[in-house]
């Protein structure tokens, strides 16, 4: 079996050609399972997993489950897995690694410098936006956030935009979490779309009548997928009349900088 574009397999078969000194087995295995999900578009069966690393399904089970145990791959379905986010965040550890508060607070500033609002950063965590970073403006009056402060995913105007930018198998797995109905999961669908074709999230703030909260994603090296997003609860102001398309303009330009 060869592989496709659409399952791509690895060629481990060649392995028992290495020459090695020491030999860790298990180990092995569980790096080809990785190997193998990283380059998957969507969750796999054990099955197609032992397929694609050229071993039989007996091999991989036990391996299949400590991965799931510590974090390193999710399942899907009943027999379906993919690769979590926990080896992405365990690089972000690495002290050469600018952490993502470190390379979003400068372009944040400058943006607050320039517009009379606060901008926040945010984070999926599970079904949740979590906030990590804020930026103040020096303006005498503007509206504020708590750092650590949590909301439903889909709730949110930063958290839609992260789902909006999320991969397609990881996106379906929050959406089966929230067990929403039918029409709701629909509607949210279609709101999704709307994000990716606009390029930015608009929603009611949910506390606060009047405040709209505009935000855009924050997207890793590949530009392909959304590690954050970047959120301005927007409100007009008779001191300083700012025009909510400009802001959005200056947001997405702070977003770039970061990208």
């Amino acid at each position: 079996m060869t592989g496709s574009d659409d399952f791509p397999i690895l060629p481990f078969a060649k392995r028992s050609a290495k020459l090695q000194k020491y030999s860790a087995p298990a180990l092995e295995k569980g790096l080809e399972i990785l190997e193998f999900l990283s380059l998957q578009t969507h969750a796999r069966s054990m099955l197609e997993i032992a397929t694609g690393v050229g071993r039989n399904k007996n091999e991989i089970f036990r391996m299949i489950i400590v991965l799931e145990e510590n974090g390193y791959i999710e399942r899907q379905d009943t027999d379906s897995f993919l690769l979590s986010d926990k080896l992405y965040h365990l690089g972000l550890r690495k002290p050469s690694n600018r952490r993502l508060t470190d390379v979003a607070l400068p372009a944040m500033d400058a943006f607050c410098e320039s517009m009379p609002f606060c901008c926040f950063l945010s984070v999926a965590v599970g079904i949740e936006a979590v906030i990590m970073a804020k930026a103040e403006s020096p303006d005498a009056f503007t509206f504020s956030v708590t750092l650590g402060q949590r909301v439903a995913i889909h709730e949110s105007a930063e958290g839609l935009c992260m789902l909006a930018y999320t991969r397609p198998p990881r996106r379906l797995q929050i959406l089966r979490r929230l067990g929403l109905n039918g029409r709701a999961e629909t509607k949210l669908q279609t709101e999704l779309t709307q994000i990716i074709q606009q390029g930015f999230a608009k929603l009611d703030n949910a506390f606060v009548m009047g405040v709209i909260n505009v935000a855009v994603p924050v997207f890793d090296a590949f530009g392909e997928v959304a590690v954050g997003a970047l959120c301005v609860p927007f409100v007009e102001l008779k001191h300083r009349q700012i025009p909510i398309a400009l802001m959005q303009k200056r947001l997405k330009s702070a977003a770039e900088e970061m990208n």
